[in-house]
């Protein structure tokens, strides 16, 4: 099942933390809604540049009845992630429903169910991912930008702290995710973005 909780323990501590090569310092406020209980955190941590603009990052995911959001302000001196980002609106629906799972007990998604998208969630995804043991189907709302950052195979993706096997599908009207089935893949690409292991 989805951890809420594993990056929080993680990244909240007071420690300095250097970042590596080609890394960013970062600031995150994160919203999330695990089994119906509100959460916000604020994450300071490091990220590869690839996730970093001028302007502030904005991600959202949605899977069942989780939710997360994301604010991300990227900086690159010392100590300059000390400020804080908003956080973002996980309760108002945009209008967009997605298809996602009610469960999962087998790698295939047995149970769907409809969700509303909230936010800045404008696409509906379907992909694979694994999470410890078990590989299953992901179907749920996500934000198009968030959907970009997972179809770059060369960058390491992971939140929720799931991996995506591979590129996920994305697509722009209601349950436009729910016709067809995704293979997993042989050979998994685990995607790490640190910032969003939170939820």
């Amino acid at each position: 099942m989805l951890d809420l909780n594993r990056a929080v323990r993680m990244s909240t501590g007071e420690s300095q933390l250097d970042c590596v090569y080609e890394q960013l310092n970062t600031i995150s406020n994160v919203t999330c809604e695990y089994e119906r209980k509100a959460q916000q955190h604020i994450i300071r941590n490091c990220v590869q540049s690839t996730f970093c603009t001028e302007a502030d990052q904005m991600f959202s995911i949605s899977e069942g009845g989780n939710v997360m959001a994301s604010s991300i302000s990227c900086c690159n001196t010392d100590h300059c992630n000390n400020g804080t980002t908003p956080y973002m609106d996980i309760q108002t629906e945009n209008g967009l429903t997605c298809a996602s799972c009610a469960s999962h007990q087998s790698p295939m998604c047995e149970n769907i169910i409809s969700i509303k998208c909230v936010g800045i969630q404008d696409r509906c995804i379907d992909g694979n991912v694994t999470d410890g043991d078990m590989d299953y189907q992901f179907l749920g709302c996500v934000s198009a930008n968030l959907c970009d950052v997972l179809s770059e195979r060369e960058i390491q993706t992971s939140f929720y702290n799931l991996h995506f096997t591979s590129a996920p599908k994305c697509c722009k009207t209601s349950r436009c995710n729910s016709a067809g089935t995704v293979r997993l893949s042989v050979a998994p690409l685990l995607l790490g973005l640190v910032v969003l292991v939170v939820c």
